[in-house]
C-alpha cells in the first residue's frame, strides 16, 4: 500500500487522497499480516461484511473501490505474483439507502435573495444562481465575469492541502464551461479586480477561514435559526448548487443543457438529479391536495344559534 500512496495518489488532487485516508487504513487493518497474493474475492466480500450495517451503500462501495485501486496498482506494477484484481467480481450489496439530500428551501432562498449584500453575502447568491461548486466559486475572478455577455467562465477550482489554498485545473473537460450571469445575480455585482471572495488580506481563503465566513454568514442572515426553526440540518454550498438545479427544472432547462451547466461529466449524473425533483414535487403536490381536501370536506360549518 505504501507504493500505491507514493505512486498513485501523488497524481490525485490532496482532496481526493484525504478521502481515501479512511478506506485505505480499514483496508490496511483488515488485512494486516495478509499478503496481497493470497486476497480472494471472498475475502474482499467479507471485508465489506465487516464494516459498519450504519454505513451507506455508497460509503462502503467506496471502501471496496479504494481496496480495488490498490489492487489494481498491484496487477499493474508486476512487482506483486498477482495476475488479477480480486475485487473485479466482488458484488456488493450492503448498507443502508442513501439518505435524500438536504435541499435549499424556498424560504432559504427568499433569505439569501434578501441577504446578498451583508459580508459573504454574495457567495451563496452565485452558488444559487451558477450552480457553481464550492471551489470554482471561491476561485473566481473578476476577470472570468462578462458583464457585456453575461457570462461566466469557469475553469479553476481553489482546493485545500493542510488547510492551505491552492488553484488546481478542473478534473473533466464537462467542468470547463461557461455559464449565464443571471439578473438576480447581476444587479448585486460591483466589479473590481482581484480575487471575488479574497479573505482579509486579498488572497485566496484558507479552509478554516472559509468555514468561519461561512458560518458567520448563516448567524447574520437569519438561515440558521431558520433552520433550526424547521429541523433543517446545516445548509452547505453544495445544497445551493441543487438549487440551481432545481431552477434549471423548473425553467423546464432540457437534461442536456442542465448537464453542461451543472459541469456534470455524465449525463446520468444530472437525470437522477431531475429525477429526485420530480418525486420531490410530486409528493409536495400531494400534500397540497391531502390539506386542501381535509380543509374543505373535513370542516364541519357551525350551528346557528336559535
Amino acid at each position: 500500500m505504501t507504493d500505491w500512496e507514493e505512486n498513485y495518489c501523488s497524481t490525485l488532487a490532496p482532496s481526493t487522497v484525504h478521502g481515501y485516508q479512511t478506506a485505505k487504513n480499514t483496508a490496511l487493518e483488515y488485512f494486516n499480516g495478509v499478503y496481497v497474493k493470497d486476497i480472494q474475492t471472498s475475502d474482499v466480500r467479507q471485508f465489506a461484511e465487516s464494516l459498519p450495517r450504519s454505513y451507506s451503500e455508497h460509503t462502503i462501495s467506496n471502501y471496496v473501490n479504494v481496496l480495488s485501486s490498490i489492487m489494481a496498482y498491484a496487477v499493474r506494477s508486476r512487482d506483486y505474483p498477482i495476475s488479477l484484481n480480486p475485487c473485479s467480481n466482488a458484488r456488493i450489496h450492503l448498507g443502508t439507502e442513501a439518505t435524500e439530500r438536504r435541499v435549499v428551501t424556498d424560504g432559504e432562498m427568499r433569505l439569501i435573495m434578501q441577504n446578498a449584500d451583508k459580508p459573504f453575502g454574495l457567495f451563496p447568491l452565485l452558488l444559487l444562481f451558477t450552480g457553481c461548486r464550492r471551489g470554482e466559486a471561491l476561485a473566481l475572478d473578476w476577470r472570468d465575469i462578462d458583464i457585456k455577455s453575461d457570462t461566466i467562465t469557469i475553469d479553476k477550482s481553489l482546493s485545500w492541502k493542510h488547510c492551505r489554498p491552492f488553484i488546481k485545473t478542473p478534473k473533466t473537460k464537462k467542468c470547463r464551461r461557461s455559464i449565464v450571469l443571471l439578473p438576480e445575480l447581476k444587479k448585486h455585482l460591483k466589479p473590481k479586480s482581484g480575487i471575488i471572495f479574497p479573505n482579509r488580506e486579498g488572497n485566496l481563503m484558507t479552509e478554516n477561514q472559509y468555514e468561519k465566513a461561512w458560518s458567520r454568514y448563516l448567524s447574520e442572515s437569519g438561515l440558521k435559526s431558520y433552520g433550526e426553526e424547521h429541523e433543517l440540518s446545516k445548509l452547505t454550498a453544495h445544497c445551493l448548487r441543487h438549487g440551481y438545479a432545481t431552477i434549471l427544472y423548473e425553467a423546464n432547462v432540457d437534461v442536456k443543457e442542465a448537464q453542461r451547466l451543472l459541469g456534470h461529466a455524465k449525463e446520468a449524473t444530472t437525470r437522477n438529479i431531475y429525477t429526485h425533483i420530480t418525486e420531490r414535487t410530486e409528493a409536495k403536490n400531494v400534500k397540497r391536495l391531502k390539506l386542501y381536501v381535509n380543509k374543505t370536506f373535513n370542516n364541519k360549518p357551525k350551528k346557528k344559534s336559535s
